[in-house]
């Protein structure tokens, strides 16, 4: 009994840990820090995660089915963290302000 208890409550965090993700990666996506596509494919990822998690909490009989529907967001996790590691994040050149403007607007 507690086995299945843990096995529903594993199912039910990873359910609300895979909305928290699509959110993530939807500002990612729309931030460009990353490339889009990455973004793109983690928001897929994401998406399936949950319908795997539904499934296997409405349908145990096909949880090792189910569990299918995790592997693209393991990709995206590895592929996200490589790209972190050997690109990092891209970032607009910062302007600088001439000296003039910063001491017009001190002034005023």
């Amino acid at each position: 009994m507690l086995l299945t208890a843990r096995t529903i409550g594993y199912d039910v965090t990873i359910f609300f840990l895979s909305l928290g993700t699509i959110v993530y990666c939807g500002l990612l996506y729309r931030s460009r820090y990353v490339p889009r596509v990455l973004a793109g494919l983690g928001i897929v990822s994401f998406v399936l995660m949950p319908v795997g998690t539904v499934v296997s909490l409405l349908l145990p009989q096909y949880k090792d089915l189910a569990m299918a529907a995790w592997a693209p967001g393991i990709v995206f996790e590895v592929v996200i963290g490589v790209w972190l590691l050997l690109n990092g994040v891209r970032l607009a050149p910062a302007t600088v302000a001439a000296p003039e403007a910063v001491i017009d607007s001190a002034s005023r």
